[in-house]
């Protein structure tokens, strides 16, 4: 609940001398009204009800009063104080002494008291509305730490704030924590944007982001464990704003890690055949394309091999289909394991592969294909006689698209497979 005038503590010093119309005003203006008028009680009513307002007539000995009121701002800088002076009692080295105290408001007794009540409203109503904007930080904050981004807080120079989330990532127990053994994030950060990290660049990294609007920089996070032996590293999306009329940063780091394996995941249902874990039919048909138009603009080679394993369906009437489908697994695997780093190995369909060699002309295309038959008919496959297969072979020419480069590759295999198979074409 908000906190109201009404509801706000008050502790009044009363001189036994002093008017009773401020007493009423009190009592009718504050529901927690607590009078006092011996020295003796004051500091432990203030110790046992924790006053949002001090107010208090100038009493004798004077010098004791302040001796009080000094040990109350030292127990606590929140509690506000009103002094009702009076002249009689106030000389200058009185007056020194209270302004030392840090007295928050000094009212002329013997002016109006309607004087008196406004100067009173008047502070009670911006302890009410700090108390209210003390509120709102706290639920910002609490807030704060129920997301799961990292957030932080810098004026440039120091780390203001860092929330929850962040401090268990590091297993901090606090701010204060975390700026002795991580100072501006060194040893946390290790790169941003391909930039090592240090300290010295907190500045240049929070400028350099804040620029990017809607473009994300990924921040490799390394999270600290208790032993200190241990470490792994994250990717970070990161966002800054600038907050409080631009005096302020705040920091908001997004973990991608879990983003990336979800786009791995799609990637490899898209992409990949289920059964051998090589790349599909649509991949082969998406990379093509981009082989094809990269060797007519660049005018670099690029070769075809098809395959396909010989009589398969005679594996499957004997063994099983079971049986067929490790013959495509080992197959896939012995033929991945042989090629170079930049060719290809697709699925085509059923028992049939597709291979795009880059760089790469019918000569050398031939000589890998016939290299590839001779392992597979070497190959010894679990609980079945020898399996062998088909190739054709094809060079990409000026006026092929997609399908007649494929067709031309395909026409070879079945040429191939017409010359008794277990060769390539």
């Amino acid at each position: 609940m908000s906190n109201t005038v009404q509801n706000l503590t008050v502790l009044y010093i009363k001189d036994s001398s002093a008017s009773d119309i401020l007493s009423e005003y009190l009592s009718s203006r504050f529901i927690n009204l607590i009078v006092v008028d011996k020295f003796d009680d004051i500091f432990d009513s203030y110790i046992q009800n924790s006053p949002d307002i001090i107010i208090s007539n100038i009493i004798e000995p004077v010098d004791d009063l302040i001796e009080i009121l000094s040990t109350i701002k030292s127990f606590s800088i929140n509690s506000k104080i009103i002094i009702l002076t009076d002249d009689n009692l106030v000389g200058n080295n009185t007056l020194i002494k209270l302004l030392n105290l840090g007295v928050d408001r000094y009212i002329d007794q013997d002016i109006d008291i309607d004087e008196i009540k406004n100067s009173i409203d008047l502070i009670a109503s911006k302890i009410v509305y700090n108390l209210k904007m003390l509120e709102k930080e706290q639920l910002l904050f609490e807030t704060l730490n129920l997301v799961y981004d990292f957030v932080i807080l810098t004026d440039m120079n120091d780390i203001l704030y860092v929330n929850t989330p962040f401090l268990n990532f590091l297993n901090l127990s606090s701010l204060e924590e975390l700026n002795i053994k991580f100072p501006l994030l060194d040893g946390v950060i290790l790169s941003y944007d391909g930039i090592e990290y240090n300290s010295k660049l907190f500045t240049d990294m929070i400028n350099k982001v804040s620029t990017i609007d809607a473009d994300s920089r990924k921040i490799i996070i390394k999270m600290q464990h208790i032993d200190d032996k241990d470490s792994c590293h994250l990717l970070f999306d990161v966002k800054v704003k600038t907050v409080g009329s631009n005096r302020f940063s705040a920091i908001i780091f997004t973990n991608i890690n879990k983003s990336i394996d979800k786009i791995n995941y799609y990637e490899e249902i898209i992409n990949y055949d289920d059964l051998t874990k090589i790349y599909n039919r649509k991949k082969l048909n998406f990379d093509l394309k981009n082989s094809i138009h990269q060797a007519s603009f660049e005018l670099k080679k690029l070769s075809l091999i098809i395959f396909d394993i010989d009589d398969l369906k005679q594996v499957n009437d004997s063994h099983g289909h079971l049986a067929g489908d490790t013959v495509l697994k080992d197959i896939a695997k012995l033929v991945a394991g042989l090629i170079r780093s930049t060719d290809n190995l697709y699925r085509y369909g059923g028992d049939e592969f597709v291979i795009i060699m880059q760089g790469c002309d019918i000569d050398n295309a031939y000589r890998t294909a016939e290299r590839l038959r001779v392992a597979i008919a070497n190959h010894k496959f679990d609980q079945m006689d020898k399996i062998t297969s088909t190739f054709g072979t094809a060079e990409f020419l000026n006026n092929d698209n997609i399908e007649s480069f494929i067709k031309r590759a395909d026409d070879a295999l079945y040429k191939g497979k017409s010359n008794g198979k277990n060769c390539v074409t």
